[in-house]
């Protein structure tokens, strides 16, 4: 249960509401599955020590070293799902290269830009729309091109279904950035399920409130449940005494990210 606890936005979207969408918007079974599959894929993969492979495809090589007849990777960790793999995401280098780009991709701002006081708000995640210049959708029309002119290869497929997993977290992440600062600063006060019954105790609201803000650690879970309702309150500024209210219902949200993934 602490494992699922800390995953990122849930694997009823991320897989089966993906591949779903796939197969509504004319994918094959095999297809679609492989979209599916590489869209959960990103919140699944937590290696991060270096491997030596053989039998590496050819589009993939140039990822990694020539290493006595194989290939040496050093991959990037994109999933976190113990509680020593988010003790990494401490560090600011593992921010910027796991939860900034997989998990909470910013609209326009450049990774490498330094950002201090109010101006952090700008790392906030803004849900994608494919016509607002969107970093990730700008991403995503590449992966379309490329799929148009190579419709037959995997790896074309596996990059829509990563990128997929990016555009999603965009609703279910928004307002929250992948560092560690005070933009993240937040106190649950309310979560219900599909019935309408209050079940915020299950949240641990006070511990997780003294987390580190990574991303929305303090709000645990709440913004990934596919199928509840949350309300809580957040800092305008770096001097500011959570005077924001924030609330959404994650049907409807992700019904709406839905609707943009179809299009």
């Amino acid at each position: 249960m602490e494992k699922e606890r800390i995953r990122i936005m849930d694997i009823n979207f991320h897989y089966y509401a993906v591949k779903t969408l796939a197969i509504h918007a004319g994918f094959d079974e095999e297809c679609a599955q492989i979209i599916a599959r590489y869209s959960q894929f990103v919140d699944d993969f937590t290696i991060y020590k270096t491997m030596v492979l053989d039998n590496v495809p050819t589009f993939a090589r140039h990822l990694a070293k020539p290493y006595k007849g194989k290939w040496l990777f050093t991959p990037v960790t994109t999933g976190f799902d113990s509680w020593f793999e988010m003790a990494r995401l401490a560090l600011e280098q593992n921010q910027r290269n796991i939860t900034i780009p997989f998990h909470f991709i910013p609209p326009h701002t450049k990774l490498n830009e330094v950002k201090t006081g109010d101006e952090r708000t700008a790392w906030r995640v803004v849900p994608a729309k494919m016509d607002l210049g969107h970093l990730i959708c700008g991403l995503l029309t590449d992966a379309k091109d490329k799929f148009i002119h190579a419709p037959q290869a995997t790896e074309n497929l596996m990059r829509i279904g990563i990128l997929l997993h990016i555009f999603a977290d965009t609703y279910a992440h928004q307002n929250f950035s992948g560092f560690w600062d005070w933009e993240n600063y937040c106190e649950l006060t309310g979560c219900r399920d599909e019935n309408g019954q209050d079940i915020t105790s299950k949240y641990s609201p006070s511990i997780y409130h003294r987390f580190p803000a990574i991303g929305h650690t303090e709000a645990n879970h709440a913004p990934d449940d596919s199928n509840i309702s949350f309300e809580l309150k957040m800092m305008v500024s770096s001097k500011d005494k959570y005077t924001y209210f924030y609330g959404r219902s994650n049907v409807s949200e992700f019904c709406v990210a839905s609707y943009h993934i179809i299009n």
